[in-house]
């Protein structure tokens, strides 16, 4: 039994430990024309190695453009985001590159690097941003995990009871 309930220890953390997921929020990002930009995306990587994970916008939206994700190219890294049009269309233009002051971090999240973040208008002129910031979610902790857990302290207490 103390071997089955080690081994079950080392399938859940084996499991837990595999990939983390963190939630990010875009917060109060106004572009230069008073159009606010609002999205949010997650970022899936292994412990230790943040840098090389992959973002994914679950939501967005984009003045100009709207909400259709699947018209856009998103790019995201630790320190940036780009957004641009799959492809052109009837003289359409959208080119969004917000730039952070300091990486992203699964805890920290960064102001926008003000000088260096634009956004391209139908015209191909270059606007800047005037605020914003890109926030990570406090997700809290799944219940099926405490539940699992706690099942497992339960399957301990058990085995040491027999034992005695």
């Amino acid at each position: 039994m103390k071997k089955y309930i080690f081994g079950l220890m080392l399938l859940t953390v084996s499991a837990v430990g595999h990939a983390t997921l963190v939630q990010y929020t875009l917060e109060n990002v106004w572009q230069d024309n008073g159009q606010k930009m609002t999205g949010s995306f997650s970022w899936a990587y292994t412990a230790g190695d943040f840098e090389n994970g992959l973002g994914v916008f679950s939501e967005i939206y984009v003045p100009g453009w709207g909400t259709d994700l699947s018209g856009l190219n998103i790019t995201i890294d630790p320190s940036s985001i780009e957004v641009s049009l799959v492809q052109n269309l009837d003289s359409t233009n959208v080119g969004v590159t917000l730039k952070l002051n300091v990486p992203l971090t699964p805890t920290t999240g960064s102001q926008l690097d003000l000088t260096t973040s634009k956004w391209e208008d139908f015209n191909g002129a270059n606007h800047l941003f005037i605020t914003g910031r890109v926030e990570p979610n406090v997700v809290p902790v799944p219940a099926a995990v405490w539940l699992f857990g706690s099942g497992r302290v339960g399957f301990l207490g058990i085995a040491k009871r027999k034992k005695v």
